[in-house]
């Protein structure tokens, strides 16, 4: 079985297609597995990709997996860097750094055992069906 996965952000890897914010972007709905890391861009790639919604919202209606590697929020004229995910009304970001993180998956404990976190934002409200891998005190 093949799984088609497309890389979003800064990081190249050989395992998966990867497209850099200046680059063209596919259409997303195309992949199975989408990696996205959330990092600070221009506020036009945002604008962007907030016009490719619509193919977010396919891509998770056709049973698609994104891993978001989350940032703060920011907000501009009418875009903020989370426009781009059609179920943004559904969970709000809190912009607070902190250094406690408490795991709470088994497998994934390895992960925050052999890496310092600090975190910069947290999820205040989340009403979609979503996997924590780890969380702080709030």
């Amino acid at each position: 079985m093949r799984i088609l996965c497309l890389g979003i952000g800064t990081e190249k890897n050989k395992e998966y297609r990867y497209v850099s914010v200046d680059s063209y972007i596919p259409t997303i709905y195309d992949y199975d597995f989408v990696i996205f890391n959330l990092v600070k861009y221009s506020n036009s790639f945002y604008a962007s990709l907030a016009n490719r919604r619509a193919e977010f919202d396919k891509f998770f209606q056709n049973n698609g997996i994104c891993i978001v590697i989350s940032d703060v929020y920011d907000k501009w004229d009418v875009h903020s860097n989370y426009d781009w995910c059609p179920f943004s009304n559904k969970f709000e970001v809190k912009n607070t750094s902190g250094e406690t993180i408490v795991c709470t998956g088994k497998r994934s404990r390895f992960i925050f055992e052999s890496i310092k976190f600090v975190w910069t934002h947290f999820f205040t409200k989340i009403e979609i069906n979503h996997n924590v891998l780890a969380t702080n005190r709030d």
